[in-house]
């Protein structure tokens, strides 16, 4: 997990199923980017 300025995360998806990092919670003050480090199951 990353904490960063909405700002900056504005460039990421929100789909958790696109294979790469995406932001959790967008839009809100909780916003933060989730990088998956192995594959989903």
């Amino acid at each position: 997990m990353i904490i960063a300025p909405t700002e900056l995360l504005e460039a990421f998806p929100t789909d958790p199923h696109n294979g790469g990092p995406y932001v959790m919670w967008k839009g809100t003050p909780y916003a933060h980017l989730m990088v998956p480090i192995g594959a989903r199951k």
